[in-house]
């Protein structure tokens, strides 16, 4: 992050209040009368501050201070002086946000008081600012202060009044982005998405940095995580993140959530993770994990408790034959459908890509012909003429037929 602190060289009173300031005769510069209680005076504008911003360079922050004196020539009671109006100004109009914040002094010595505004993440009401906007002579900050004492006063100014411009990289840099962690940003873990199936827990991690220096840095309350899935607005889950490990490290958190079918989590849907906090007076956020949920990989004996449980949950899947003795193919892909209910991965041409085809397949190798010489093995159709599958074999002898089984 670059940082300029540039000093005012330029000075104008500007019409406003109920006192001007005698900016003609150098520093310090005094009121040239006496504010009543309540009474504010005209503003005080320092500009020519003589930036010379890098025009890549991204301005993130805008704060001014100057050094402001109660001034009572004379003696007289001890009045208040109170910032009424701080505010920055481009070729004579002054920004959106006035900053003045209540700052306010009764010395009535030799002494100033100074008064500071801003900083990084406060661009004072624009939109976006550029060299363009701040390396112009008629760049600067005005000033008015107001009595809220008891008495009567007199202001005065030091010729002291600086302006520190916050860069942070190029105008095409941002503050976040997913998957590469710029500073003062929560980093993505640097890995493809991760698999789940329902009922995980699914734990992920955010660490917190301070924008200016890039330090690790606790964040301000708890960082807060929001689920989404793909590209639904809402989110099915949010939470906070709680601080791990806090006696070794800082900034650095975690949570967990569970990937169940009652928090929202679907099978086959992917989903990220948002998390959010304030660090060091800086708002932030990024992607800290996505995920996939797939579905349950079945075992053998998995596989096989599902087909007995899908026969006998439904009498109409049992394997029946017709009249003349053929297995009902419909009954068998209802079977199939209930415990795979997907085809399989295509094979070699020629072989079965479902369970069905398998089965079938499987019962041909049985009962229908099927011819084996010294070098070919054919397995024939129901017909006994059409082949189906031949492979080579390695006998010695005789080529032996085997005829259909009935």
């Amino acid at each position: 992050m670059g940082k300029y602190i540039l000093p005012a060289t330029g000075v104008t009173n500007v019409p406003f209040g109920a006192v001007s300031w005698n900016t003609g005769s150098g520093a310090p510069y005094p009121l040239n009368g006496a504010l009543a209680v309540g009474e504010f005076a005209d503003k005080f504008r320092y500009t020519s501050f003589g930036a010379a911003i890098p025009a890549a360079a991204k301005i993130i922050g805008i704060g001014v201070s100057f050094n402001i004196q109660n001034y009572l020539p004379g003696g007289g009671s001890t009045p208040q002086i109170t910032d009424y109006v701080v505010e920055l100004v481009k070729n004579g109009v002054p920004s959106a946000s006035n900053l003045a914040n209540g700052q306010s002094t009764t010395l009535v010595t030799t002494s100033y008081a100074t008064w500071s505004y801003g900083g990084v993440g406060q661009l004072w009401g624009y939109g976006s600012l550029t060299s363009a906007d701040t390396n112009i002579a008629g760049w600067g900050f005005q000033l008015t202060p107001q009595n809220t004492g008891l008495g009567t006063f007199r202001a005065r100014l030091e010729n002291l009044a600086t302006m520190t411009i916050f860069t942070a990289g190029s105008t095409g840099s941002a503050f976040i982005s997913p998957f590469i962690s710029f500073e003062g940003t929560f980093g993505k873990q640097e890995e493809e998405d991760d698999m789940y199936v329902l009922d995980d827990v699914v734990t992920f991690y955010a660490q917190a940095s301070q924008y200016t220096t890039g330090a690790a840095f606790d964040a301000t309350g708890s960082p807060a995580y929001r689920v989404y899935e793909e590209s639904t607005g809402t989110p099915i889950l949010t939470g906070s993140l709680a601080l791990l490990d806090s006696s070794n490290t800082d900034g650095f958190y975690s949570a967990s959530v569970t990937a169940s079918a009652a928090n929202g989590f679907e099978v086959g849907k992917t989903y990220c993770i948002r998390v959010s906090a304030t660090v060091d007076s800086v708002a932030q956020a990024g992607i800290v994990k996505t995920f996939k949920v797939n579905p349950t990989p079945l075992t053998t004996a998995g596989i096989a408790t599902a087909v007995a449980a899908a026969i006998l949950a439904t009498p109409s899947n049992l394997l029946e034959t017709n009249v003349t003795g053929q297995v009902e193919a419909s009954n068998l892909t209802s079977v199939v459908s209930d415990v795979w209910g997907q085809a399989l991965p295509a094979l070699t041409p020629g072989r079965p890509t479902d369970v069905l085809e398998a089965l079938t397949l499987l019962t041909k190798c049985f009962i229908n012909k099927n011819v084996i010489s010294p070098t070919m093995q054919t397995l024939y159709n129901d017909d006994d003429a059409e082949e189906l599958l031949t492979g080579a074999v390695t006998l010695n002898g005789m080529a032996t037929a085997r005829q259909k089984m009935s």
